[in-house]
């Protein structure tokens, strides 16, 4: 009922609640076959900001739950083309954020206040307070952020985003919520060498931003896990989630004997497309983790579970769970 209902709102509210709306040119590109699809073109109709439309979007989004939810939103979002190129100041799971909804990366979290659900749930029931925490390809902060209020900023958090334009909405959103003393950004990426490198990002996908040899590209510093920690005397390290765009691999080879020596819980994203794409490979990344001593693990729903088949589609990916062999099985994580 309560779908039919939007949607007959949604129709009813076509033909006045859009404007033409300027937006880059260039299209919007999904990472795992879930984002909007291409974005309208220059000038195109576009959902007018915080138009009644919009806000019922959001609402329903962020408010409501029911079966089929997350499918009925995104159908609604195509309806209404709501992919609004603008930046929003808006209340998610009690944190401030600025966020775009035109992003792919930032979109589900605007629209649903929702991004990698069992993969947060797991990770912050591994974290305790007094615990370090890094952050690697930290993004808009969602995961530095959200772990920080959890426990009460009982804590350190390293958050590294090394993309100017993202490293500035990272900044933003860490000073909304007041969490500069206990989150530490730095515009700085992690590699297996320490100098610069180039960076490329996908329009429209913040998250799809990766490391290459194009001078056309942002110039970025790197450096090495080790490097950064030796400098800063850093001596523990208790979780590390490691998502770089198929420069993972070369992360761990310059944290080496940092991770070989405190063996830090690890979330490391396993995406075959785009390791493919970086002169990786998923089976790579994989004997590098166990050649460290780790059994992989992956959510399902509140439980971890063994590495079963590897992602298949050329876009999908999942979050790698990577425990210490030492340990009897998977941490137990709680409601």
């Amino acid at each position: 009922m309560c779908t039919v209902v939007l949607f007959d709102v949604a129709q009813t509210l076509l033909g006045g609640m859009f404007s033409r709306t300027q937006h880059n040119s260039s299209a919007r590109h999904s990472k795992g076959g879930r984002g909007l699809g291409p974005a309208q073109e220059w000038n195109h109709a576009s959902l007018a900001p915080r138009s009644w439309a919009f806000r019922l979007l959001e609402l329903y989004g962020t408010r409501i739950r029911h079966r089929g939810q997350w499918w009925t939103h995104l159908q609604l979002r195509k309806l209404l083309r709501a992919d609004v190129d603008a930046d929003f100041e808006v209340v998610r799971n009690g944190l401030k954020w600025v966020l775009n909804p035109s992003d792919f990366t930032q979109a589900e979290f605007f629209w649903t206040g929702s991004w990698e659900g069992w993969d947060t749930y797991h990770l912050r029931n591994m974290l305790t307070p007094g615990c370090t925490f890094f952050d690697v390809g930290a993004n808009f902060g969602y995961y530095s952020i959200t772990v920080a209020a959890a426990l009460a900023r009982r804590c350190r958090v390293h958050a590294f985003e090394p993309f100017p334009s993202t490293y500035r909405r990272l900044c933003r959103n860490i000073e909304l919520n007041s969490l500069g003393s206990v989150v530490k950004a730095h515009d700085v990426a992690l590699l297996d060498v320490k100098g610069k490198s180039y960076m490329t990002m996908r329009p429209g996908n913040s998250g799809a931003a990766w490391l290459d040899g194009d001078p056309g590209g942002e110039t970025v510093a790197t450096t090495t896990l080790a490097t950064f920690c030796e400098t800063r005397a850093i001596s523990r390290i208790d979780l590390i989630k490691l998502d770089v765009e198929g420069s993972e691999e070369r992360v761990l080879r310059g944290g080496a004997d940092v991770i070989s020596a405190l063996k830090p819980l690890l979330m490391v994203e396993l995406n075959p497309g785009v390791l493919a794409k970086a002169g990786s490979s998923a089976n790579a990344l994989i004997n590098r983790l166990q050649g460290f001593g780790y059994g992989l693990f992956v959510a399902a729903r509140d439980a971890l579970v063994p590495l079963g088949a590897l992602p298949a589609g050329p876009t999908d990916y999942v979050n790698l769970f990577c425990i210490p062999t030492g340990l009897s099985g998977p941490p137990k994580t709680q409601r």
